[in-house]
């Protein structure tokens, strides 16, 4: 184990071997990094500094995603919608997760159709 300086020493990291590639190791909860800009977010979290915060609730966020995805349930607003079952969602990342499922469950049932709309909206 090698201690490694990421970005001229701010945060100290262990580098060591997991299944044959090296990883960062935070040394507060053992979580790895294969990145040092993760590690560094990481550690970013448990000193408390953010780069977003929430002024409604006082939440941080290292993300723009998420902090943009907070926002979205604050005010109840759900901009994404899913291509097969048109179910919405305030955060991205999870709307397009359930599309994956939504599409292999349409694969599934033989039918991968887009909603009438959305066809519409493509121009098809």
């Amino acid at each position: 184990m090698v201690n490694w300086p990421v970005r001229s020493g701010e945060y100290p990291a262990p580098l060591v071997e997991k299944d044959n590639c090296s990883v960062l190791v935070c040394q507060l909860c053992n979580s790895t990094f294969q990145t040092v800009c993760g590690y560094c977010d990481h550690m970013r979290m448990h000193a408390g500094t953010f780069r977003y915060k929430c002024d409604i609730c006082g939440q941080g966020f290292m993300k723009n995603t998420a902090y943009e995805g907070h926002m979205n349930r604050h005010q109840d607003l759900k901009p994404y919608c899913c291509k097969y079952c048109k179910k919405t969602f305030s955060i991205k990342y999870t709307a397009r997760r359930h599309e994956v499922l939504c599409y292999k469950k349409q694969v599934k049932h033989g039918s991968t159709e887009l909603h009438q709309s959305d066809t519409d909206r493509q121009g098809n």
